[in-house]
Order: C-alpha cells, then sequence, then structure tokens
C-alpha cells in the first residue's frame, strides 16, 4: 500500500475486528487491491493470493441454487451474485464484472474483460444504486460502440 491504512476492532478489550466493514484507505490503495484481483492474485510478477482464492471469491459458485437468492437479481444468463464477500454480475457473453461494496458507497469495481478498475470513495449509500447501473450501462454501450467501429 502506498498510504498506512485502518482497520477497526471491536474492542480494545477484545482486539477482534469489527466484522462488518471499517477497512478504511486511500483510492490509490482501493485501486491497487482491485489491480491485485484483476491480476488474478499476482502484484509484480509475484503471487501473493493464491489464484484459486480469487478465482473462487469473484466467480459465480453454480452449485448454489439460483432459488437462494431474491428475484431482482436475476435468474438467466444476465444475473448478479454474491460470494465470499464480492457481488458479481455475469453477462449472457460469459463475461463478468465483480466489487466489493463498502460502507456508506466505498467500492471497487473491477471488468476483467476490459481490463477496468474503478474506485468510488463515497460518504452515502443513496446514489449507490444508480451509479453502478450507470457504469454497466456505459461499459455497455462502450463495447457496442467499439464493436462497431
Amino acid at each position: 500500500m502506498e498510504y498506512d491504512a485502518l482497520f477497526s476492532i471491536d474492542s480494545k478489550a477484545s482486539g477482534f475486528e469489527y466484522m462488518p466493514s471499517r477497512l478504511i484507505a486511500r483510492a490509490v490503495d482501493y485501486a491497487r487491491f482491485g489491480r491485485l484481483y484483476l491480476h488474478q492474485g499476482t502484484w509484480n510478477g509475484e503471487q501473493i493470493i493464491s489464484k484459486n482464492w480469487v478465482t473462487a471469491s469473484t466467480l459465480e459458485n453454480k452449485s448454489i441454487s439460483r432459488k437462494h437468492y431474491p428475484s431482482w437479481l436475476g435468474s438467466g444468463c444476465d444475473r448478479t451474485y454474491y460470494t465470499y464477500q464480492w457481488w458479481g454480475h455475469t453477462n449472457c457473453d460469459s463475461t463478468y464484472q465483480y466489487f466489493p461494496n463498502g460502507n456508506l458507497g466505498q467500492f471497487i469495481y473491477v471488468i476483467p474483460h476490459e481490463d477496468i478498475i474503478i474506485v468510488h470513495c463515497g460518504n452515502s449509500n443513496d446514489f449507490l444504486a444508480p451509479m453502478i447501473y450507470g457504469i454497466l450501462l456505459i461499459v455497455s454501450n462502450t463495447m457496442i460502440f467499439m464493436r462497431r467501429s
């Protein structure tokens, strides 16, 4: 990391990590984390996170029945999933993207087939869903435009 990050503990007495959230870092370091995952756990030629772990934590686990997901996440070839703290979205063309969603709109959005990492450091969840939808719309429209050119 370029800068020191903070990680909250539940209490000084227990020293136990605060589980729901609280990895506090700068955007550049969130982007580096996204890069690490984009490159399957490899950083500057060194495997520092198991490629198997990165794959298992970012790709859809198809052994989990779609009946366990709410219907609004989709069930066809264009669907959203959740696994090991990462949200993902599979497209009908078999491409996918994934992101960890943090407190108050923080996220690291990774689009592997486009080699794109988008970091958002926010202070409100109010606009998170429309923003992610907008990103998907921009990326898909850009891909259509690029294919036509």
